[in-house]
């Protein structure tokens, strides 16, 4: 019997002491015939989360690899951060990525994914519904029927449907996406794989995505995020050689509408591309809308958000949360 693993679950973790347990442990529990292989990376926290991973490492040596940062990457080069570093050490034919404070919560999910695409090798993916949990005003939803309210029908392709499915949820099969060399942002991830091939949707919650005070887009504030979605159609251009771009260009317009932005930008748009031709006119448009507010950096196909406020303000966060927790162990 080969030993080898056919699948690679990527945690990705960071301050999660009180959270990566869980989201191992829902791992460790799954109920496969399918061998596979866990790889938890730690980005240097000052907490005792890479403690609790190293333990983990050591009881299960033939399951788990521990890879922790010796100082904290995220204002890094985007080649030497942990997300990055993570993705390239991918070698099996299939993986996933998962946060430190998400988890799953369907103990088959592992054997339902890799049945399908091991018996439809046309597909390179898998993907289900996730419960969102607000930790701040404790509601649970489903992401697909409650907050998108999608109306998901397979295959899942790229197309004008826009359908977004949350990264905990996605086997994907290993087609070369390190090869790009960037990092491996969750929408660029996505949307390359569906360029590749279609993804399974199957309709069921088998993963749990947490919104609390630990999460970077909690941090970012809804006209930063505005801002951020504003970009994805001009990255995913540039990551896909503006082969899809029909697609893209309807696609600034279904996110720029979708957070109140209007149809200005997008009819920008089509203005500078008649006058200056596909790939000059996105990017003299990109630099007019968004260069002189961010930087030249945010040009950089790696760039998601402004990392250096991002970090300042996760840090008070979570300065602010250990203060309340040590006041609680002093009330005890």
């Amino acid at each position: 019997m080969d030993d080898t693993p056919i699948l690679t679950a990527v945690i990705l973790t960071f301050n999660n002491e009180d959270t990566i347990e869980r989201c191992i442990n829902s791992i460790l529990e799954q109920k496969t015939d399918y061998k596979y292989q866990i790889h938890l990376c730690d980005d240097c926290s000052t907490d005792n989360n890479a403690k609790m991973c190293e333990r983990y490492a050591e009881m299960y040596p033939d399951k788990i690899k521990f890879f922790h940062q010796p100082k904290n990457t995220f204002l890094g080069p985007y080649r030497k951060t942990q997300a990055y570093q993570a993705i390239q050490r991918i070698d099996t034919k299939y993986f996933c990525i998962i946060e430190g404070d998400d988890y799953w919560c369907n103990e088959n999910k592992i054997q339902l994914a890799l049945d399908f695409l091991e018996s439809h090798p046309d597909y390179i993916g898998w993907a289900h519904d996730t419960l969102q949990v607000n930790e701040f005003d404790g509601t649970k939803k489903s992401w697909v029927h409650d907050i998108a309210k999608y109306k998901v029908e397979n295959p899942v392709k790229f197309d004008d449907r826009f359908i977004f499915l949350m990264t905990s949820s996605r086997i994907f099969r290993n087609c070369g996406f390190k090869d790009k060399k960037i990092w491996p942002v969750d929408y660029l991830v996505y949307n390359y794989h569906l360029s590749k091939g279609p993804v399974y949707y199957h309709d069921e919650i088998m993963a749990v995505y947490t919104v609390g005070e630990s999460g970077t887009f909690t941090t970012l504030g809804n006209k930063i995020t505005a801002d951020m979605n504003g970009m994805y159609a001009y990255k995913i251009s540039c990551l896909l050689d503006f082969k899809f771009d029909d697609l893209c260009t309807e696609m600034q317009k279904f996110y720029d509408t979708s957070w109140g932005k209007g149809l200005k930008y997008y009819n920008r748009l089509l203005k500078f591309k008649k006058i200056f031709g596909v790939r000059l006119g996105w990017k003299l448009w990109f630099m007019r809308r968004f260069v002189l507010k961010y930087g030249f950096e945010s040009m950089d196909l790696n760039y998601v958000y402004p990392r250096k406020s991002i970090k300042k303000h996760s840090n008070n966060l979570f300065k602010a949360k250990q203060q309340r927790k040590n006041a609680q162990g002093v009330e005890k």
